[in-house]
């Protein structure tokens, strides 16, 4: 299975994450054991140019969009880092 894995941030008082391809958008094959699980923490920096994003924060969402035959999309929805607490109990995690 080839997956194409999104990072997508969502700021506090954002309803949906911001839509802004850059260079951290991957490529994996076969093994997902290396994606982020909701809860954790991501902290990005710019790859390059000045439109690249960066971002600090935890997994809030992961969406598996399955294209058929062999390929699936993977957005992971980073939110604020602060928010983590209230996060990890919405979800019934341990921190």
């Amino acid at each position: 299975m080839r997956y194409t894995v999104l990072l997508r941030y969502r700021p506090e008082t954002g309803q949906r994450p911001f839509d802004h391809p850059s260079k951290s958008d991957h490529q994996v094959e076969g093994d997902l054991s290396l994606l982020p699980n909701l809860g954790d923490h991501i902290h990005l920096e710019s790859m390059g140019g000045e439109d690249e994003p960066s971002f600090d924060g935890i997994v809030a969402e992961r969406h598996f969009r399955y294209r058929g035959g062999d390929s699936c999309e993977v957005e992971i929805v980073v939110g604020p880092l602060h928010a983590k607490v209230e996060e990890v109990q919405r979800l019934g995690l341990h921190a």
